[in-house]
């Protein structure tokens, strides 16, 4: 438990400070298909070109790689298609960083609730 604190500790150090404008907030999203489900984390809205060529609105998101979550990919998910998650942006990390054997407690939300599909 104590390296994977450690891990989250130095990412979130890099990528989450205060002042960042990078993973605002933890999602999730069908990734690489259909019926899939990955933890993704919302690094911003695309704006110019890649929005305009896109029929719809579109958000950037950061798909970590595990147990390394300082790689990873970069796509562009339409944003009807994204689940905004409760869980805080370190708990995403951890979540990632344990390969899914750190979990964080459920925060309901009441059926119907925001981006439930």
């Amino acid at each position: 438990v104590s390296s994977v604190y450690s891990a989250v500790k130095q990412v979130l150090e890099t990528f989450v400070a205060e002042d960042s404008r990078s993973f605002r907030k933890v999602l999730l999203i069908e990734y690489p298909r259909k019926g899939i489900w990955t933890i993704a984390f919302l690094s911003g809205e695309p704006v110019g070109e890649v929005q305009d060529r896109t029929d719809q609105k579109v958000l950037t998101v950061f798909v970590p790689t595990a147990p390394n979550p300082t790689s990873g990919f970069v796509i562009l998910v339409p944003e009807s298609e994204v689940i905004e998650l409760n869980m805080t942006i370190e708990e995403g990390f951890r979540m990632v960083v344990s390969l899914g054997v750190v979990v964080p407690k459920s925060r309901h939300l009441p059926q119907g609730g925001p981006n439930s599909k």
